[in-house]
């Protein structure tokens, strides 16, 4: 809980201001992904297990990508009020391909929680999401070489749905996998 504060008031308070310094895809992955999902597994169960840091790992992923997604669109206000967002720091071409790799390693959390058996074979159903993610980035890359802001409004939209989703099925597959 403390943690998750601390993250929070870092975010966007001073001295830290994450979010204007490209961290603050970081702390938002790190606050509702491990922080929330290991930290409240502990308090029920008192012990950590390995698809609890998997499944932690693949939604902090997601979770991230919520935000990176949704900075593409305010790049250029972004850069003129000095806030370097991650899409600012390293341009939309480097960002877009840092987006593409975070959609692979949650997907690959996934499949090395079944690979591992700390998931259920269930948990690959998440997998039938992975259109959306493509669909997602193909969005992106379409903007980027158009500069069609409608598409990332789409993207960003696309991204809050998949990020639903993908948790809702990786809480459903560990759900089956218990019971």
């Amino acid at each position: 809980g403390a943690l998750g504060v601390a993250l929070a008031l870092a975010y966007s308070a001073p001295p830290a201001r994450l979010a204007w310094r490209g961290w603050g895809e970081v702390a938002v992955g790190v606050a509702f992904g491990p922080a929330v999902m290991l930290g409240g597994h502990w308090l029920v169960a008192e012990e950590l297990t390995a698809a609890v840091l998997w499944g932690a790992l693949a939604a902090g992923l997601m979770t991230a990508l919520v935000l990176l997604v949704n900075e593409f669109p305010d790049r250029a206000a972004d850069r003129r009020v000095g806030k370097r967002t991650l899409v600012v720091r390293l341009g939309s071409g480097h960002a877009a391909r840092l987006a593409w790799a975070l959609w692979a390693l949650a997907y690959a959390a996934v499949a090395l929680g079944v690979w591992t058996e700390a998931f259920p074979l269930e948990a690959l159903l998440v997998l039938v999401t992975t259109p959306l993610a493509v669909t997602a980035a193909l969005m992106i890359e379409e903007w980027r070489h158009q500069e069609r802001p409608g598409a990332l409004v789409a993207a960003s939209t696309l991204q809050v749905l998949l990020h639903a989703v993908f948790i809702l099925g990786l809480g459903w597959a560990a759900a089956a996998g218990v019971g």
